[in-house]
């Protein structure tokens, strides 16, 4: 997806989201569950924003990392949701299937780790090591939530 003219308005709605998303995960103290709750998919569907690109135009007003980012975490989200309902049979589910795809297309790229996370839990619900994958999702939350918003503060 390309931000431009014809589709500022739905950037800045995606900011808005991923910084709504930001904002309960700070609350929550790291990825846990039921996080994308409060974003409403019509507005900001994690999966469409993977690799956004921002027009020249428009990158002092909308960012393009928070967006590529913010949209691997909103996956990863929902991806800790679906293994905790599931449990075993998760990787069977047609939104784990998708992410998959994605990380296999190289869509997952804005945050390096989350493509250990997939492949971690490629190995199923029966060999899947919980201390490494709540690992990851700890550094995700530190390095791509906490130290982005620390950014945003001014100097």
């Amino acid at each position: 997806m390309l931000i431009d003219s014809r589709n500022y308005a739905d950037g800045n709605r995606a900011v808005a989201s991923v910084l709504l998303l930001y904002y309960h995960l700070l609350r929550q103290g790291g990825i846990e569950n039921d996080e994308t709750v409060y974003l409403d998919p019509d507005t900001f569907n994690a999966t469409d924003w993977l690799g956004v690109q921002v027009s020249e135009d428009y990158a002092a007003e909308i960012d393009q990392r928070l967006l590529q980012e913010g949209a691997v975490v909103a996956v990863l989200c929902d991806l800790n949701d679906q293994i905790a309902e599931y449990e075993d049979a998760f990787l069977r589910q047609p939104f784990v299937i998708q992410v998959v795809a994605a990380q296999a297309a190289g869509k997952l790229a804005a945050i390096p780790e989350a493509d250990a996370i997939v492949l971690l839990l490629l190995a199923g619900e029966s060999e899947l090591n919980y201390d490494s994958y709540r690992h990851l999702l700890r550094d995700v939350f530190d390095r791509y939530v906490v130290a982005r918003m620390r950014d945003l503060l001014p100097r």
